[in-house]
């Protein structure tokens, strides 16, 4: 069995935010009259639930509405998502995860259309070696299964995996499959707080640090220490 790092995408490798925000402004003002999201706690939707479940709630459930708004998100981020970039330091923190034998999945709610485009925008092609999209599985995170379904794809178990993202729910999700880690990552939607109080065994501040705590869950290598200033 593998050692396997597992990641959510938007928020956690790729710096997003504005590309999807500027998407869904644009397709909501389209067809439903106004923007969403336009709170926070809209917001906090848009970046933990899946963006079907929203398409069909802000289309009262009617399937050619859904069809016609997914559409038109699809349209808006087809011209947004190409300022999207990964964070600083995850390709350096991909190649050297896998130098050290540890499997790279990606676990994400977003469509494998604009995941497959991201990669290419984000420059991290052939750095991931398998990713379970919203159409890959029918319940999404906080339910453990799609992070189960990665594991599968990378044949690792587990105990042998760390999940790391952004938000309570990739926190919740990692738990739920029972990995032997649950990261948190400082800079995404959520903070450290948040990702505290879901049950991350830590929330790394960077890049470097993520990928000592991930070699610490799943290769038991010591992380390396930090003296205080």
């Amino acid at each position: 069995m593998a050692a396997a790092a597992l990641f959510d995408w938007d928020g956690t490798l790729l710096d997003s935010r504005d590309a999807i925000l500027t998407a869904w402004h644009a397709s909501s003002e389209a067809r439903i009259g106004r923007r969403f999201p336009a709170s926070a706690a809209e917001d906090e939707l848009v970046f933990t639930r899946p963006g079907l479940e929203l398409f069909s709630a802000l289309s009262d459930g009617d399937p050619a509405d859904t069809a016609a708004f997914v559409a038109a998100f699809q349209e808006a981020y087809a011209d947004s998502g190409r300022a999207v970039r990964a964070f600083d330091g995850v390709a350096e923190m991909l190649v050297a995860l896998r130098a050290a034998g540890v499997a790279i999945g990606v676990v994400t709610s977003k469509a494998r259309r604009r995941l497959n485009a991201d990669v290419g925008h984000a420059g991290l092609d052939g750095l991931i070696d398998a990713a379970i999209c919203v159409e890959d599985v029918a319940f999404h995170k906080p339910d453990p299964a799609p992070v189960l379904a990665a594991l599968m794809a990378l044949s690792a178990a587990p105990a042998d995996a760390a999940m790391a993202g952004d938000t309570p729910v990739d926190i919740a999700a990692g738990r739920a499959a029972g990995t032997a880690a649950a990261l948190g990552v400082a800079w995404g939607a959520s903070g450290p707080g948040p990702l505290q109080a879901a049950g991350a065994a830590a929330v790394a501040s960077d890049a470097a640090a993520l990928t000592e705590m991930i070699l610490a869950a799943v290769c038991h290598h010591e992380p390396r220490k930090v003296s205080a200033p």
